[in-house]
């Protein structure tokens, strides 16, 4: 069932003593919280510190080419798309994303397999040892974290498996990302809105900036529609450091192909047109058309890379959106109810959303299973989906970051307490059990979506989705 929705088997279920143990010291380099004031005055050093981790495990970087993302919105879905696409012209390709839903291996992804215990077991002493010399040789570059270790991991993990390119998720913000350290031929830069705020903000364009530093000289960064604000500093930093800028909206569009059918359903039909190119007949099976407008970013990366012939790359992009498998962006579990779980967790992505249920769903209820993480705009997450919803479930991810069931419930009364649209707002702490209550309110016809967070997320598909009672 695992291998069906794309995610290798919760780490939690499988029996493994080294591989625990090697989990553990993974997340052992991050083990202290670290305020948002830490983590400003330490990020400069995270391109160098990956840099100099790279070299001691001698530069796996280099054995292949490198599709670079970064935004706010949509960057995980168009680094899945661009490495489906570049697989399905017949590349080795592999894929690093963040964050995991059920397991921590999911991060890291070979022509659709994930790494496995063993891989994980036996790179890990090798990264171990890298990050030792590291810590030795350049004290002044501070101290590694479990991000920074992952990504090695996972780069060493692609040369070893001798991939063609690896298409790389940026972590936060992007000119001073760890994943920064790595040159790539393309860039891109999905649309930008506030998020991390407190570390790369606080406004629009400081954030744009942040993001802006993924860019090289003379090569090509797509970029998708921004904020006039961050499109401006996009604009002004491709002219300094030399970028060839492409925009998605502009260069690059999508349309609906078929008007009897419209188009944020998983069945309707779009194109893709660009410089010189047109893509017809596309099918992509997530809701969405946000997520049209991702495939647009993914085509044109796919494109601007020049890893494929021409001619390979009709049928590359069909079957590379076609057959894509990402769970968590707007997943429709089952219907009557729909069942639906998306990583939506600021104000924008939450009205993205709610605006694609209301799209796919007309007017039906929406039974809300929110939960959050302390530090996210909470309040503009409520804000956005307070006028849809009939039912709000609070509930508690079994993360150390996440809001309690009660105080997301008291924030959510407080915010929607104006609101006649809402019905009841409960706390249940045990996700499951949250998603169940949801269930036990909606009809058929209606609509239950669980959002707010990816650990949430991983929580549902971790024990709810493998019960044989369901």
């Amino acid at each position: 069932m695992w291998s069906r929705l794309g995610l290798p088997k919760p780490d939690r279920m499988i029996i493994n003593r080294r591989y625990a143990e090697t989990l553990s010291e993974i997340f052992g380099f991050s083990s202290l919280q670290r305020g948002a004031a830490e983590v400003r005055a330490d990020r400069l050093k995270k391109p160098a510190r990956l840099k100099a981790l790279l070299a001691e495990l001698g530069h796996p970087e280099l054995s292949f080419q490198c599709v670079l993302v970064a935004g706010t919105k949509g960057k995980g879905s168009t680094t899945a798309m661009t490495a489906s696409i570049l697989q399905a012209a017949g590349l080795r390709v592999g894929r690093y994303t963040q964050p995991h839903l059920v397991s921590w291996r999911e991060r890291t992804w070979v022509n659709g397999r994930h790494l496995s215990v063993d891989e994980t077991i036996h790179l890990f002493p090798f990264v171990r040892s890298a990050a030792s010399r590291v810590e030795s040789h350049h004290p002044e570059l501070g101290t590694l974290t479990t991000f920074e270790i992952g990504t090695a991991l996972s780069l060493l993990s692609f040369a070893r498996a001798s991939v063609d390119a690896a298409v790389v998720e940026v972590g936060v913000g992007g000119r001073n990302d760890a994943t920064n350290a790595l040159d790539p031929i393309v860039s891109v830069i999905t649309p930008i809105s506030l998020d991390h705020a407190d570390v790369i903000g606080p406004e629009i364009a400081d954030i744009a900036h942040e993001k802006a530093g993924v860019m090289r000289p003379g090569r090509p960064v797509i970029v998708g529609s921004q904020p006039a604000d961050a499109e401006a500093v996009i604009r002004d930093e491709s002219t300094t450091v030399g970028a060839r800028i492409e925009w998605v909206g502009r260069d690059w569009n999508w349309k609906q192909t078929r008007t009897s059918s419209p188009p944020w359903t998983r069945h309707a039909e779009f194109a893709i047109h660009g410089p010189g190119r047109l893509f017809e007949r596309l099918r992509l099976p997530l809701l969405g058309t946000f997520q049209r407008e991702n495939a647009a970013c993914a085509v044109a990366a796919a494109i601007r890379a020049q890893l494929v012939a021409p001619d390979r790359l009709d049928r590359a992009v069909h079957q590379g959106l076609g057959m894509l498998v990402w769970p968590g962006r707007v997943h429709v579990l089952s219907e009557q109810p729909a069942v639906i779980f998306d990583g939506a967790h600021n104000a924008e992505s939450a009205r993205q959303l709610e605006s694609t249920i209301r799209q796919a769903y007309g007017d039906a209820p929406i039974h809300w299973v929110l939960g959050m993480s302390r530090g996210k705009d909470v309040e503009g997450f409520l804000d956005a989906i307070g006028g849809s919803a009939s039912t709000l479930i609070a509930t508690t991810a079994s993360h150390d970051r996440s809001m309690s069931a009660e105080s997301l419930a008291q924030l959510a009364r407080e915010r929607l307490g104006a609101s006649s649209n809402v019905i009841q707002v409960a706390a249940c702490a045990d996700p499951v059990r949250a998603l169940q209550h949801a269930l036990s309110q909606a009809k058929s016809t209606d609509v239950v979506c669980a959002a707010g967070s990816f650990f949430l997320l991983g929580d549902l598909y971790s024990e709810y989705l493998h019960d044989p009672k369901r």
